[in-house]
């Protein structure tokens, strides 16, 4: 990356949109310095009264949201200094929401299959520790991908589980599985799906689920869902197919 001398200060890999250093910052820079003070290859910078402590610290150090720092990066080999205005990352950025206090989660049933977009407040129905007890993949992508959002890959879309029916035979142990596209489109949402489920493939609905989910794909009868969905509400009790 152009650096002379000893090795020092933190390589950016992601800015995530909507962070403080979105616009900013760039993926390669090597920050060196944050508000006066030098970064070493650990990640740790000299605080006066604290010692030897994390490079985040700069940040909330003395500073609040709206306060503007100097960033020194070294970028395509030269080293330049850039203002950055702090600003709090809202809850709704994260591909997978920690808090969903205003609005109830997005959900769609079609075929009998129980879509919803994933949020924490979905991993808690399997309690406060839901990193030990929740199904392992769902709390893979928590753990891997939770800030992965993009404008391309907003939410993560999972199937909670399959009401039994007709339609959806040999499917109904399928749950909690992340769904990739549905009829050859991304789904980054439940609007996207629904959108999605408007344009079948040769009459036939294929649902691409996520690698190393306990099937590959889901295809169901394009033709025969409006009748069977009319039914599988009644049975079910279920007030409305969607919510947005």
């Amino acid at each position: 990356l152009g650096q002379d001398g000893d090795p020092h200060g933190v390589i950016i890999r992601v800015v995530y949109p909507g962070a403080s250093a979105d616009g900013t910052l760039q993926p390669l820079d090597v920050v060196l310095a944050i508000d006066g003070h030098a970064i070493d290859a650990d990640g740790y910078y000299d605080h006066p009264t604290l010692g030897r402590i994390k490079y985040t610290e700069t940040l909330i150090d003395g500073h609040r949201s709206g306060d503007e720092v100097d960033v020194t990066v070294l970028r395509d080999g030269a080293e330049q200094t850039l203002p950055l205005t702090l600003r709090p990352y809202p809850a709704e950025g994260r591909l997978i929401p920690s808090t969903r206090y205003d609005y109830a989660p997005p959900y769609l049933v079609a075929g009998g299959l129980v879509f919803r977009e994933l949020d924490v407040n979905y991993l808690r129905r399997w309690g406060g520790n839901f990193s030990s007890s929740a199904p392992s993949r769902l709390v893979a992508h928590y753990d891997l991908d939770n800030h992965g959002h993009t404008p391309d890959q907003r939410r993560l879309v999972s199937l909670a589980g399959v009401m039994p029916h007709d339609v959806n035979l040999g499917y109904h142990d399928v749950a909690n599985v992340v769904i990739d596209t549905v009829n050859g489109q991304p789904i980054d949402s439940v609007a996207d799906l629904a959108t999605a489920l408007e344009a079948p493939l040769d009459g036939l609905h294929v649902i691409e689920l996520r690698p190393n989910s306990a099937r590959h794909q889901i295809v169901l009868d394009a033709a025969a869902l409006p009748a069977a969905d009319a039914a599988i509400l009644q049975a079910y009790g279920v007030p409305s197919p969607a919510r947005f």
